[in-house]
């Protein structure tokens, strides 16, 4: 197993990732970070790599940072990569009263960016979860590996529960049936593939 930091202050990125990656003998090492001054870009890529850099720049090892993009098509794709302050100032009630009567698909854009020793530039990584928002708040985050409270309501697509309805092994059915979409896995892929 070989070691590679993350670089983020949440936990249920880290959990999730972590399990992911030891399939592809990659040890996920926690690196906590909060990004308290994220570089304003609607370009979830950029903010990724930015942030990889300017770890990556204190701790001089192998390092992965992400970032994501909530685009809700009926809002005319906001949030997009200002997921944080539009959850902040809405909440789960008040995203769902801004969708009342209104489509509810959506699609979350992941960026995940690597940065190492023997790379000049990060090697970015790019996934796509689409979706629909439900009309209410169902399920409970507990001890799962949330990353947000928007698994409260967001349902993913061929799916009728939301993340936080699913159980264990719902959960973990969903995340395979992903497979190698997921940002995660075309990262350990990659990272295994090239004996890194």
């Amino acid at each position: 197993m070989k070691d590679v930091y993350f670089a983020t202050g949440n936990k249920g990125k880290y959990g999730t990732l972590k399990e992911v990656l030891k399939n592809y003998e990659i040890n996920l090492v926690h690196e906590p970070m909060d990004f308290v001054e994220e570089l304003d870009s609607e370009s979830v890529a950029e903010i990724a790599c930015d942030k990889v850099i300017r770890v990556y720049e204190k701790i001089r090892e192998p390092i992965i940072a992400l970032d994501a993009g909530l685009y809700i098509k009926s809002l005319n794709n906001l949030p997009g990569a200002k997921i944080n302050p539009f959850l902040k100032e809405h909440g789960i009630e008040g995203i769902l009263n801004l969708l009342r009567g209104k489509e509810r698909y959506c699609e979350f854009k992941e960026c995940l960016a690597y940065m190492a020793p023997y790379i000049d530039n990060p090697k970015v990584f790019e996934s796509d979860i689409k979706g629909k928002f439900s009309k209410e708040s169902r399920g409970f985050i507990g001890s799962k590996p949330a990353w947000s409270e928007l698994w409260l309501i967001f349902i993913p697509e061929g799916e009728v529960k939301t993340l936080s309805e699913m159980t264990e092994k719902e959960y973990k059915k969903w995340r395979a049936r992903r497979g190698k979409d997921s940002i995660g896995a075309k990262f350990g892929e990659w990272f295994y593939n090239n004996n890194l």
